[in-house]
């Protein structure tokens, strides 16, 4: 089953920076390879648009980035691996890492055009990359607080 590791920074764990030292909220969820699983990576990612105060488009936005980054990194079958998601935010801006442990044997699973121009046009900047035994991804997604 999924875990979730919860590293608070500030003195309410997932209520936004700590007011005092500005430090960032990180949160970590370990799901099992199954995209059966990944509506729970879009939960959390719902979560953090929402502690950062983004709208309701933009927390579609993200939710959409993840799932297609997640599913890409991930594939369309179970693996037996697990994924693990790395969530941040500070202010209105929203990070969030996947990680999948896997032989670089694997390549990364084909990601479609179309799959490319969605997650382009809904957060600000993604990566993916395989190397070192692992597939991973990273996007960030800014409000409109942040412009």
């Amino acid at each position: 089953m999924g875990t979730i590791v919860n590293e608070p920074t500030g003195p309410t764990p997932g209520s936004g920076p700590d007011p005092e030292s500005g430090d960032p909220v990180v949160v970590q969820l370990v799901i099992p390879g199954d995209p059966a699983f990944l509506r729970l990576a879009r939960l959390a990612a719902a979560d953090f648009g929402t502690r950062a105060g983004f709208t309701l488009e933009e927390i579609d936005d993200l939710r959409i980035a993840v799932d297609e980054l997640c599913s890409a990194v991930m594939g369309y079958d179970k693996v037996d691996e697990s994924m693990t998601l790395t969530y941040r935010n500070a202010g209105a801006t929203v990070e969030i890492d996947g990680v999948l442990l896997c032989p670089d044997s694997w390549g990364l699973p084909p990601q479609t055009d179309l799959s490319r121009a969605i997650v382009s046009a809904v957060c600000d900047d993604h990566r993916m990359e395989l190397g070192g035994g692992v597939r991973r991804f990273s996007l960030v997604k800014h409000g409109q607080q942040d412009g």
